[in-house]
């Protein structure tokens, strides 16, 4: 899978059309402290290397806000992982 377009968006920077857009896309409602993450692509092209390093700096961003909010909740490993499941979960069943 390579990268050809990645963002991180804060939800409260959103404009309420592509909000309603994305909450219909993803099936539930957004709230304003949520981030969404989206990525496009074509399969078999690879993108340059300035862009996968780009996208790169930006995947290891948002993980390290993760950590540290799991880090801020005292979160146990099983419910960051019950969590992930819950949203595999919710994803799969819209297909």
């Amino acid at each position: 899978m390579s990268n050809q377009y990645l963002t991180n968006i804060n939800v409260d920077k959103i404009n309420a059309d592509e909000r309603t857009a994305l909450e219909r896309l993803l099936g539930h409602p957004l709230d304003a402290g949520q981030q969404v993450f989206i990525s496009s692509y074509s399969p078999g092209i690879e993108p340059p290397p300035a862009q996968k390093a780009s996208a790169a700096k930006v995947i290891e961003s948002v993980t390290k806000k993760a950590q540290e909010n799991v880090d801020k909740q005292h979160l146990a490993d099983s419910d960051v992982e019950d969590a992930i499941q819950e949203a595999i979960s919710h994803a799969r069943k819209r297909k």
